[in-house]
């Protein structure tokens, strides 16, 4: 999920939620969609509308695409 500080991801079996390293809010745009295995997280940047993934453990966004 989105929050002020950036994105958050959560097991369905915990309460407690992990902020995403390295993500913050603005780099993200919309659609944020995880991998079937759960590894990644897909996401549409801001104005230059390029589709990347990062780890669900952080790091660095890999090009995927542009929109």
């Amino acid at each position: 999920y989105e929050a002020i500080d950036g994105f958050y991801w959560r097991s369905l079996d915990t309460a407690e939620a992990t902020l995403i390293p390295g993500r913050r809010g603005d780099d993200f745009l919309s659609s944020v969609a995880f991998s079937p295995d759960g590894e990644w997280i897909a996401f549409w940047t801001g104005p230059d509308r390029q589709l990347k993934k990062v780890p669900k453990s952080g790091g660095a966004g890999v090009l995927l695409g542009h929109g």
